[in-house]
């Protein structure tokens, strides 16, 4: 879903960027190092328009879409499956690239 709505997002034209990595904990994490999860990242990076800001609090809810012809179900859906197995999705907007999704899973 991460990487289809993206791709969609960048309407035919555009790059898209998945990237990996092992990590101690996320930064939002307040355990300290030794104590911090270790987690599997991977980031979904497009070049696209990005998410408006009033609709980041939003994409997560079942329902909510801002597509024609969506549905509202693919990342609620991907939320729920990654926090389900104890992880955590967050979206946000980098400046003058895109949208950028984070999944972080415990290893």
């Amino acid at each position: 879903n991460l990487i289809v709505n993206a791709s969609e997002a960048m309407q035919g034209r555009g790059t898209l960027e998945l990237l990996a990595r092992r990590s101690a904990g996320p930064l939002h994490c307040l355990l300290p190092p030794r104590e911090a999860p270790d987690l599997v990242e991977m980031s979904v990076r497009d070049t696209g328009p990005g998410i408006q800001q009033s609709d980041l609090q939003r994409i997560f809810i079942p329902f909510f879409t801002t597509k024609s012809a969506g549905h509202g179900l693919g990342l609620a859906l991907a939320h729920r499956v990654i926090t389900e197995h104890g992880g955590t999705l967050t979206a946000g907007n980098e400046p003058k690239r895109g949208a950028v999704f984070t999944v972080g899973l415990p290893r």
